[in-house]
This record gives structure tokens, sequence and C-alpha cells, in this order.
């Protein structure tokens, strides 16, 4: 690991591997892009991440108004 300053060795590897799995997907540059664009990516990246829900979980989109 390098280019991780003072925080290499104070986060585990396993910590280290989501975030590197996050870079790899919403890497820092990307600010540089329309809000639409980035919108777009992060939302490919959650599905990505996605690992269902526990038994008995439900979930629902509606509006709060």
């Amino acid at each position: 690991m390098t280019g991780r300053g003072k925080y290499e060795t104070r986060l585990d590897p396993a910590l280290w591997a989501y975030i590197d799995s996050v870079n790899a997907w919403y890497p820092p540059e990307i600010s540089g892009l329309p809000v639409d664009k980035q919108r777009a990516v992060y939302a490919r990246m959650c599905r990505a991440f996605h690992q269902g829900r526990p038994p008995g979980v439900r979930a629902r989109d509606s509006l709060v108004a």
C-alpha cells in the first residue's frame, strides 16, 4: 500500500479493500463531470455493491410532501 499517508497502518486491509473498490467505481476526479453523469456512475456503483436485504426487511419508494 502506498500513498495512504498516516492512515496506511491505522485502517485494516478489509477497509482498504472497500475504499479501493469505491474509488475504482467513483474516483475523486469524477467531480469534474456534470452532476447527471456523477449520479449515473454513483447509481451503477450502488447496484454493484448491493447485496440484497435481510429476510423480513422490505423497502419502498414514496413521495414525502
